[in-house]
């Protein structure tokens, strides 16, 4: 049995305080803005103009820009990442909110003693959040996965909050994302975004039948495949030409983190025999891209993935996974012709390109569990469960995927339009001053087109 101390991270967490009652005052000196963005250092998982960018809020933020609206992005803490190398205008605020969270905790432990049933307070995270907000006095809060205080205070004062999705969403409360879970939000509607930007239309009637009743979804597409073919043509690397250059069949792997039983992230979770069976003679007839979780990308964790890499495919030149790591995911995406992972939301991605999925039974994530979070892949024939044999069901998958993997232009034209009406609809609402109800309406009889 494993057991897990909290003191050391109670000391961390002292000497954050402690450290961090000088900086309060900062606060105060964050700008007025029309909207306020919100994201964690894992999202800005590209580089452009070496600059770390997210795809979701950065590639938005131009169409912000072409209304002349003002913003900037609060970092979610503990951001590590200096706002200097950060795309756009980036405030971090690590020490505030370190404060915030050890007073939770000390308060949470202290009404223990007197009421073991009342749950974790976060009552000085939402005072924080207040001043934040009342200081910034934005009309639009856009994130992602924005943070339950963040949402209760919006909803408190008023302000339309939007969350754009980050991953798959279904009925798994007990694995993740532990930010559309009731465990995390709350049985009332205070703690969730006004509205989730979903990416299809599979995402966007799992939130319309278990979570109508909190959040509602607007299925505006995923802008980044827009944004990546059409906007920033610049982002794309010029290294996608060396995974190509032994002209086999090229197979990505989406390596997902672990979990201790701290939560903390350590590596990778690697995928029962799929080693192995890289490495095989069989394996070797195919280039392999291994891509890692924008979680394991930087500090300890990456270098304990790449190191483990390196130890299991050293001199194995049919592997890679620097490029495949670095470069934009459309880059990697319309070079592939079959994807492997234990059940990442990639897979989503991969099927926009007609790309199919081979899903790994695990432990981690049963089968059942899959078969609901993807329904839609398995419905169209994109998707596939291994439970024994690896190289049969891959094998089958291999031969019956596209040759040309392909984003449809009709289906970008769509996301880029949407998103055009969405940033059309939040500029009026800011310039003319209207009400969250009045913006509520306007959104609910926009003609927004579905995208699948």
């Amino acid at each position: 049995m494993i057991f897990y101390s909290p003191l050391p991270q109670m000391f961390h967490s002292l000497r954050t305080f402690l450290q961090g009652i000088r900086s309060l005052p900062f606060i105060f000196s964050l700008p007025t803005s029309d909207v306020l963005l919100f994201c964690h250092d894992y999202t800005r998982s590209y580089l452009y103009q070496d600059l770390y960018y997210s795809p979701a809020i950065d590639s938005f933020s131009f169409y912000l820009k072409r209304h002349n609206l003002n913003f900037f992005t609060l970092a979610r803490s503990y951001s590590s990442l200096p706002p200097k190398d950060c795309f756009g205008s980036v405030y971090v605020l690590n020490s505030e909110f370190a404060i915030a969270r050890f007073l939770d905790r000390v308060a949470s432990k202290i009404s223990f003693i007197f009421h073991p049933y009342i749950g974790d307070i976060s009552c000085f995270q939402l005072f924080l959040w207040y001043l934040i907000i009342r200081r910034v006095q934005p009309k639009v809060i856009l994130g992602v996965e924005p943070l339950k205080e963040l949402c209760t205070i919006a909803s408190i004062l008023d302000i339309p909050s939007f969350d754009f999705q980050h991953g798959a969403l279904g009925s798994y409360d007990d694995v993740s994302p532990i930010f559309h879970t009731l465990k995390y939000r709350s049985p009332f509607q205070l703690g969730w975004p006004h509205y989730i930007i979903t990416w299809d239309k599979a995402s966007h009637d799992w939130i319309s039948t278990h979570r109508s009743q909190f959040t509602k979804s607007l299925p505006l597409g995923n802008l980044w495949h827009y944004h990546h073919a059409h906007v920033q043509p610049s982002i794309k690397d010029s290294n996608t030409e060396l995974l190509n250059t032994l002209y086999k069949p090229s197979i990505l792997v989406s390596l997902q983190h672990t979990r201790n039983p701290d939560r903390s992230i350590d590596s990778f979770y690697e995928i029962p025999g799929l080693f192995e069976f890289i490495t095989s003679s069989f394996g070797q007839h195919f280039n392999w891209s291994l891509r890692l979780h924008p979680l394991l990308m930087h500090g300890k964790q990456n270098e304990k993935s790449v190191t483990l890499l390196e130890s299991v495919f050293n001199g194995f030149t049919h592997v890679d996974w620097t490029i495949a790591t670095s470069i934009p995911l459309p880059s990697l995406l319309s070079m592939m012709n079959v994807h492997i992972t234990r059940d990442s939301s990639v897979s989503l991605e991969c099927a926009n390109y007609g790309i199919p999925t081979l899903f790994v039974s695990n432990s981690f994530c049963d089968s059942s569990i899959i078969y609901t979070i993807y329904s839609s892949l398995f419905a169209s024939n994109l998707a596939l469960i291994c439970d024994v044999d690896i190289s049969e069901d891959f094998s089958r998958l291999l031969f019956d995927s596209c040759v040309t993997p392909i984003y449809p232009d009709n289906v970008l034209n769509i996301i880029h339009t949407n998103f055009s009406k969405l940033a059309d609809v939040l500029a009026a609402h800011i310039r003319y001053s209207r009400s969250s109800s009045s913006l509520r309406k306007t959104l609910e009889s926009s003609s927004f087109s579905s995208v699948s």
